[in-house]
């Protein structure tokens, strides 16, 4: 028996009608490598043909407006038809204005944020239409940071610091003490 190309126990087979029961349990078991097969291209075939039918919905949806516009341009007269065509391109062209703009918006953002020593990869949580809102959430970004830094440094900051050492004493006579230890614990006397 096979799951997934590895052997299984006979008892842990599966029967192949789905049922209920059979859906909520995470795997399926396979009889045999040309069972997991057959059960793969099925998947992948029944995957394949919802996206192409979806993309076929979208398709007849853009052909539909198409002709639509089409129909509507032919009824007009010429004098409305050139007035629908620069409608047309002015909104094209302020997409596109939109679009640049945005692209601007975001290399500045990630220069302000580098700025501010904060990772480029945050500026898709500050970006917006607005360049002085874009720094404004910087602004606050780079705020909120820090206070989050600076309250994380104070309490590691509130631990105790190390009793004196054990091994190790400090006092007037250290050179001594060190020079003593020193003398009592060489190898060769």
């Amino acid at each position: 028996m096979w799951l997934g190309g590895k052997p299984m126990n006979t008892e842990e087979v599966l029967d192949t009608t789905a049922t209920e029961e059979e859906q909520a349990k995470p795997y399926k078991t396979f009889e045999s490598q040309s069972d997991l097969d057959s059960y793969t291209d099925k998947r992948v075939a029944k995957a394949l043909e919802t996206a192409r039918s979806k993309w076929n919905d979208e398709l007849d949806t853009k052909l539909k407006e198409r002709e639509d516009e089409a129909k509507r341009l032919a009824s007009m007269n010429a004098k409305d038809r050139a007035e629908a065509k620069l409608k047309s391109r002015e909104e094209a062209l302020k997409q596109r204005e939109h679009e640049l703009n945005m692209k601007a918006y975001r290399i500045e953002a990630q220069k302000q944020l580098e700025e501010q020593k904060l990772p480029a990869d945050l500026v898709d949580l500050v970006l917006t239409d607005d360049a002085e809102k874009t720094h404004s959430n910087i602004r606050k970004l780079a705020e909120s940071v820090d206070m989050l830094v600076k309250a994380r440094v104070e309490e590691l900051s509130k631990t105790d610091s190390p009793k004196e050492s054990a091994g190790f004493k400090t006092s007037d006579n250290s050179m001594n003490d060190i020079a003593s230890f020193a003398q009592t614990n060489r190898l060769i006397k």
